[in-house]
Parts: structure tokens; C-alpha cells; sequence
């Protein structure tokens, strides 16, 4: 696998249109991976055949998506886009703003304490301020033996309930 010449070009910023919004610029759900492979993880096929969502690198490149034959969401093609970096600004900024009314509220609650610059409402103005202010989401592996242990958990307390039930 070949390293890409510029950092941004591995993250990933996604936004959900909810079907409404035909217009890739305009800011959806947005959302920011460190890599394709955590964005591709997360997306559901049908979202993708439904057209619902669109996918940029931090870079400014179109991500075009598709469904591999595995059924699983793959980048079909990158594009070059003359306004990919300004459409990427864009969703990091209504991502950030988003950031910051959520963080001013649970601060009023007295649960996090703001920066100055949050207190003011001011953002970072780059996409590479708007990635270290947003972060990414921690995307754990799949872990298919947590959710058995709980599926057995509860079957076993169906088990336990029902000969108490039948004993009584």
C-alpha cells in the first residue's frame, strides 16, 4: 500500500444528506474518520444505494462510493472537484459550530469548562485547525465476543427465570 504524499488525503469526512439535500455542498451529518477504512466501516449499504450520502478527503478529493461484491460500502473512484476544499471547509465548519453549541450547553450544566475562544464562538478557520478541534471518533475493532457474552448472559437468566417460574 502505497503512503499518500499528504496526510489529508486519509481522512475522511462524510455527511448524511437525509435524503433531502441533493446538493453535496450543503452540510448534513457530517462526520470525520482517520482513514477510508474506519469511514467504509461504518456506512451501510443502502444509505450508499440510496445516494444519501457523500464522502470527500480532507483534501478537497470526491470519494465516490459503491457496494463492493460483498455487499460492503467501497470507494468506487476518487475525483478531482474544483471546490472540494472549499465543500470540505465548509462541513467542518457546520461540524465545529455544531461542537461548540453542544459544549456551551453541557457547560452550563457545569460539566466541561470552555476554552476562551469557545466562549466567544470562534472556531478554527482551516481544515486542519477544524480536524484537531473536532477530532476523530474512536472506531474500536469488531468484536463479536462482548455481544455473545451478553446474548449468553441472557439467556441464561431467561433459563434461571423460567425453571424458578416452573419450581414455584
Amino acid at each position: 500500500m502505497s503512503v499518500p504524499s499528504n496526510w489529508l488525503e486519509e481522512v475522511v469526512i462524510l455527511n448524511d444528506s437525509n435524503g433531502s439535500d441533493i446538493d453535496e455542498s450543503i452540510p448534513g451529518d457530517v462526520s470525520i474518520y482517520r482513514s477510508e477504512g474506519d469511514a467504509l466501516r461504518e456506512l451501510e449499504p443502502w444509505a450508499v444505494e440510496h445516494s444519501q450520502i457523500f464522502a470527500f478527503n480532507a483534501a478537497g478529493k470526491r470519494l465516490v462510493l459503491g457496494i463492493g461484491e460483498a455487499a460492503q460500502v467501497i470507494i468506487a473512484r476518487r475525483e478531482e472537484c474544483p471546490d472540494g476544499s472549499e465543500i470540505v471547509l465548509k462541513w467542518l465548519t457546520s461540524l465545529a459550530h455544531s461542537i461548540v453549541d453542544a459544549r456551551v450547553r453541557v457547560a452550563q450544566k457545569g460539566r466541561v469548562v470552555l476554552s476562551g475562544y469557545e466562549e466567544a464562538g470562534v472556531i478554527p478557520t482551516t481544515v486542519e485547525g477544524l480536524i484537531a478541534y473536532i477530532g476523530f471518533p474512536w472506531t474500536g475493532p469488531r468484536n463479536w465476543f462482548a455481544p455473545g457474552c451478553l446474548l449468553l448472559l441472557a439467556l441464561n437468566a431467561a433459563l434461571c427465570f423460567t425453571l424458578i417460574r416452573h419450581v414455584l
